[in-house]
């Protein structure tokens, strides 16, 4: 697992982020990871994702590889499909701290 991510989930509580006008990221708590790794079955759908927060909007934010190579991703709740992942950063230190995202 990436040490960053490592680093924020530490912490108990979910991490959420308010980036531009309507841009919204939360960062969850390593139980909730958990929770939603088991309760959407990541490990049939997304085998190779990690989910470790979402949008706010249907969403899930995901460590995986995909089109873009190993990064951070989204991924949409209702269609677990890895061809639908959208790229956002190549870590989550990016998209949190310099803004290298794409637009989601």
């Amino acid at each position: 697992m990436p040490h960053e991510l490592v680093a924020l989930l530490e912490d108990r509580s979910d991490l959420e982020f308010q980036y531009g006008e309507a841009g919204y990221l939360r960062v969850w708590a390593a139980r909730r990871c958990a929770e939603f790794f088991n309760g959407y079955r990541f490990a049939f759908y997304l085998p190779n994702a990690i989910p470790v927060g979402d949008n706010g909007r249907g969403r899930v934010l995901v460590y995986a590889s995909g089109d873009h190579g190993p990064g951070v991703y989204l991924a949409s709740l209702a269609d677990l499909d890895p061809e639908e992942l959208l790229w956002i950063a190549p870590d989550l230190e990016a998209k949190l701290t310099r803004g290298s995202v794409s637009n989601e």
